[in-house]
């Protein structure tokens, strides 16, 4: 059995002024709690809804880079959360990380199409990069994601300041114990 707890986080202006380097988890932690991947896009869409545009769209960039750095583009597609890879794009784009959407739309391009955000169907359409030269370009564009290395973070750090009033929060979130 899981078990949960409350904590009560307050997240404010000058928290958010004062961040430094890539120490911004914080701002990003209500939605780690609350976001639903392991359903359909429109659970996943309800519950992040009463957060800001700005939150929702840091979430998915953070969730695209831990799949990413995990595993690749293949893990990111096969697991849950690759169903926020269109809101990672947009993310990506907002935030001004012209490198990282050159990556997102080579993949979608190797890809043949927007991924499903349906889970089911991505993994039966991420099975065409198991071997052969997709599976090799595939690998390739995860190398030159892992090469940016820290590039983004400071673009990310830019745009959460920028918009600093969208990420404050107060309230009780459920973490795991």
């Amino acid at each position: 059995m899981i078990k949960k707890e409350k904590k009560y986080i307050k997240i404010t202006e000058q928290d958010i002024d004062s961040i430094k380097g890539q120490n911004y988890y914080f701002v990003v932690e209500p939605l780690w709690s609350m976001a639903n991947t392991e359903g359909t896009y429109l659970q996943y869409q309800q519950s992040i809804a009463t957060f800001t545009l700005p939150q929702r769209c840091l979430y998915a960039v953070e969730c695209l880079i831990a799949e990413v750095n995990n595993g690749g583009f293949e893990q990111l597609f096969f697991n849950s959360a690759g169903l926020v890879w269109q809101d990672a794009y947009a993310g990506f784009s907002k935030m001004g990380c012209v490198d990282m959407v050159k990556i997102m739309d080579e993949v979608v391009e190797l890809y043949g199409k927007q991924p499903s955000l349906n889970r089911l169907e991505r993994q039966s359409e991420i099975e065409k990069f198991a071997n052969g030269e997709a599976a090799k370009q595939l690998n390739e564009l995860d190398r030159t994601f892992y090469k940016l290395g820290a590039d983004f973070y400071d673009n990310i750090v830019r745009y959460i300041k920028e918009h600093a009033k969208s990420f404050t929060f107060e309230g009780e979130i459920e973490v795991l114990l």
